[in-house]
């Protein structure tokens, strides 16, 4: 069983994905975000699936190198 899920936000720059992180740790939509949200790591007691999940956000600069690098996988 996987013990650990990343999951990697990629998209043009200022389509919401930090809005997305934030209101998710908030619990709450927060209008006004930083633009790069550092990596968030979801405990696993807090999941369903009881697994630690990482999410990460990425600027419009790291999105080719993420869409190589998940073309890979």
């Amino acid at each position: 069983m996987k013990q650990e899920i990343r999951i990697v936000l990629v998209g043009e720059s200022g389509v919401g994905k930090s809005t997305l992180v934030t209101t998710l740790i908030k619990d709450s939509f927060v209008s006004q975000v930083q633009p790069l949200v550092p990596e968030v790591t979801i405990p696993p007691e807090a999941t369903p699936e009881k697994v630690t999940t990482h999410i990460i956000d990425t600027g419009i600069i790291l999105k080719k190198f993420a869409l190589i690098y998940f073309s890979l996988l």
